[in-house]
């Protein structure tokens, strides 16, 4: 029985520890575990400043995310205005070679070359 005990203790705390990486939140997370088991007598001692250590972790955890959060919206303005920039520059294009005679072929469409233009390969 203290075998299953332990076995379910541990699965526990692994799955704590992995959300905790997914949050962001393993070092506050062993912050708080390390008041609690190794300086507990500190902690007592030292209880308003051990609590604004540990809420300052948090605030850098939250930091981290509002930071993530804007570079990913940063990303996707960016990938929207380089896919704006690439069909303005097809329709040139296109334009151009009406301009110059050229027929579609027989879907409607041009053939063109685009190989001069970069784009962007990332994926996220």
């Amino acid at each position: 029985m203290p075998v299953i005990l332990l076995s379910i203790a541990m699965l526990i705390i692994s799955i704590i520890f992995k959300l905790a990486a997914v949050f962001r939140l393993t070092i506050p997370l062993l912050y708080v575990v390390a008041m609690n088991t190794f300086w507990r007598s500190w902690y007592q001692v030292h209880q308003s400043l051990g609590d604004i250590i540990f809420f300052v972790l948090l605030g850098l955890v939250v930091l981290s995310w509002i930071i993530s959060l804007v570079r990913k919206i940063q990303s996707i303005f960016q990938k929207r205005q380089e896919e704006k920039d690439l069909e303005s520059i097809v329709r040139y294009r296109i334009r151009e070679q009406r301009r110059n005679g050229v027929q579609p072929d027989e879907h409607g469409g041009y053939a063109m070359d685009l190989s001069d233009i970069e784009l962007s390969d990332d994926e996220d």
